[in-house]
């Protein structure tokens, strides 16, 4: 029942406000005891935390804050008021670093004056008009807290999807420990020992089994978001171009890693480089993943680059049915790859650098299966065999009747 009345956001929530133990606030009081209610556990703050306690709230449901944390009957001047709520800004701008968790701001406060002060700022408007900020009024809220947060959710596609994976990943992630705990409870030493052996990375090895095995034990996502669909189309009716860079934006997001996301000396396949003087191409590495590891006592390996140059959309060949791209056997391109723009990378031409001279360089790393694609594409035209061709005298005839077929099955008069 408890976990019912919680919804999407089941588990530990955050409350900061400076009259949480007063028992002075009706409506606040009333939000805290609906949390204990419904079976979930309040953290409760009367400041604001340090920034450097932000890491425990990696997994929290939700983060509650009123805005005017001044006691009642303190008088402050005007400036240090405004100052505080610039602190509040801080602080919600650095616990967004740590976790995508709703917001919630609910005061007592006049709305329209805090969102004066969060739309003085661009990211924090960008929160509000996103829905990653939630603002309301105590008194709307109350007892019905859990209501107003999944009602919140479920207009919001992102929080929505984040939500529903999260709890299903928690309880894939649970079940994968149990079920191994019970073989053993050294099995990560096991294969951390084996790793070892096989090469100088074993976190980085068991990592990668950890999230392959969380992933084999989720189920399919009770998620459907196909009512928000209608809302894109008509945000692409609206503003063509702009839809389109976004979904571009959104594009290279699910295809590469951001440099400011790697590790400053992991090295893979996938990661690209850009030279300050290059404007319009940039070059990836294509070495094997075992390869590109550094060994003990060794430097970084080195680099084995392939060219992309810049391709203007319009001279990609995209399969108008199945919307993949029809590349030639020697060249693999990536649709919106960075900054919004794609490349096509050709196969004639190795180079090889010294990690040394191009980690600087580093942009990102293209993921799979994009970056798998273009290794194996790459390795099948290193083994490519030559096939004579077709007699010139021949080549006519045989596009004459191509295109005969094509035109009598168009007219529904092919033979079978």
């Amino acid at each position: 029942m408890a976990s019912a009345i919680q919804g999407l956001f089941s588990g530990v929530a955050v409350v900061i406000d400076d009259q949480a133990h007063a028992k002075t606030d009706k409506n606040l009081d009333a939000i805290i005891e609906t949390i204990h209610a419904a079976g979930g556990l309040a953290i409760i703050h009367t400041a604001l935390p340090k920034k450097d306690e932000l890491s425990n709230y990696s997994s929290v449901a939700f983060v509650m804050m009123d805005w005017d944390l001044t006691p009642p009957g303190l008088s402050i001047s005007e400036e240090n008021r405004q100052a505080l709520f610039e602190e509040n800004v801080e602080f919600i701008r650095a616990l967004g670093a740590h976790r995508h968790t709703p917001v919630v701001i609910f005061t007592n406060e006049n709305l329209e004056e805090v969102t004066a002060v969060l739309n003085a700022h661009v990211d924090m408007r960008s929160h509000l008009a996103s829905g990653r900020l939630l603002l309301r009024d105590k008194a709307e809220v109350g007892d019905k807290i859990y209501e107003v947060l999944n009602q919140w959710a479920n207009e919001i596609p992102s929080v929505l999807a984040l939500k529903t994976w999260e709890q299903q990943s928690v309880r894939a992630l649970n079940d994968l420990f149990i079920d191994l705990h019970d073989r053993s409870p050294h099995w990560p030493v096991m294969l951390w020992e084996t790793y070892s052996h096989d090469g100088p990375a074993p976190a980085d090895e068991l990592g990668k089994l950890i999230t392959r095995l969380v992933a084999s034990r989720m189920d399919q996502l009770e998620l459907d978001l196909s009512r928000f669909v209608g809302e894109i189309d008509a945000k692409h009716r609206d503003d063509p171009a702009e839809y389109e860079r976004t979904l571009k934006r959104v594009l290279e997001g699910e295809r590469v890693l951001d440099v400011r996301r790697l590790h400053a000396d992991s090295s893979a396949p996938g990661d690209f480089f850009q030279t300050p003087e290059a404007t319009t191409s940039i070059y990836i590495n294509v070495r094997p993943e075992c390869d590109a590891i550094r060994r003990a006592g060794r430097s970084m390996p080195d680099l084995y680059l392939l060219k992309g140059q810049l391709v203007d959309p319009s001279k990609i060949d995209i399969h108008a049915d199945h919307g993949q791209i029809l590349d030639r056997d020697d060249q693999f391109t990536v649709y919106s790859m960075f900054n919004g723009a794609s490349y096509r990378f050709g196969f004639k031409d190795l180079t090889i650098k010294k990690w040394e001279d191009w980690s600087k360089h580093r942009k990102g790393r293209l993921l799979s299966p994009f970056a798998t694609r273009l290794q194996q594409k790459f390795a099948a035209y290193l083994q490519r065999s030559g096939l004579p061709a077709i007699p010139r005298v021949l080549r006519s005839s045989v596009t004459d009747s191509a295109e005969t077929g094509e035109t009598a099955a168009a007219d529904g008069t092919a033979q079978a």
